[in-house]
C-alpha cells in the first residue's frame, strides 16, 4: 500500500555522520575486494593447480569484502524513515514496513551501547524497533509524543488502556 506524498509527510535519511562512516567503510571494503580479486586473478595464472585451496580463500575474501562493501552502501544510500500524519513508514535495502499510528498503543527509547532504538507496541501485542540513527526533527517528536509512552520493560495491550 504506496501512497502518495503530500505536504505532511517528512522523509528521515540517515545522518551526516552515520553517512560519511558508512560510506569510507564501503569504499575500504570495495578496494579490498578488488585487491582480492586482483590477487586472485593473478594466482590462477602464476601459481601450480596445487595451491587451489589459496585461490579459493582469495576468492572467499573478495566475495566477503564485497557483500559488506555493498551492505555499508545501501545503509548509506537506501534506509530511511517516512513518517506521514497518519503512519510512519520504515525501508530498508530488504524490506519496508508500514505502521498506522492507529495501531499503535504505546512506544518507549531505549539505548543500546551506540545506538537508540525506538519501540512501537502495537494493539497486536507485536514490538518494532526501530534503530534511530536518522537526523529526525520537532515534527518526528511531536508525532510520537501523541503515542503514550511505556517505560516498563515488554510492551501489552492491558497495560496501555
Amino acid at each position: 500500500m504506496r501512497q502518495t506524498p503530500t505536504d505532511s509527510t517528512r522523509i528521515y535519511r540517515v545522518s551526516i555522520w552515520r553517512r560519511v562512516l558508512y560510506l569510507l567503510l564501503g569504499l575500504v571494503m570495495c578496494a579490498f575486494s578488488i585487491a582480492g580479486l586482483v590477487i586472485f586473478l593473478s594466482g590462477l595464472t602464476s601459481r601450480p593447480r596445487s595451491d587451489a585451496g589459496d585461490a579459493l580463500k582469495f576468492l572467499l575474501g573478495f566475495l566477503f569484502c564485497a557483500i559488506v562493501a555493498a551492505i555499508f552502501l545501501l545503509l548509506t544510500f537506501r534506509i530511511k524513515l517516512i513518517l506521514r500524519d497518519d503512519l510512519i513508514e520504515s525501508v530498508s535495502y530488504l524490506s519496508s514496513r508500514i505502521i498506522k499510528k492507529d495501531d499503535v498503543i504505546s512506544q518507549r527509547t531505549t539505548t543500546t551501547k551506540n545506538n537508540n532504538v525506538l519501540w512501537l507496541g502495537l494493539k497486536s501485542g507485536e514490538e518494532v524497533a526501530i534503530m534511530l540513527i536518522f537526523k529526525t526533527d520537532r515534527a518526528f517528536d511531536q508525532w510520537l509524543e501523541t503515542i503514550p509512552d511505556y517505560k516498563g520493560g515488554a510492551l501489552h495491550l492491558n497495560d496501555c488502556l
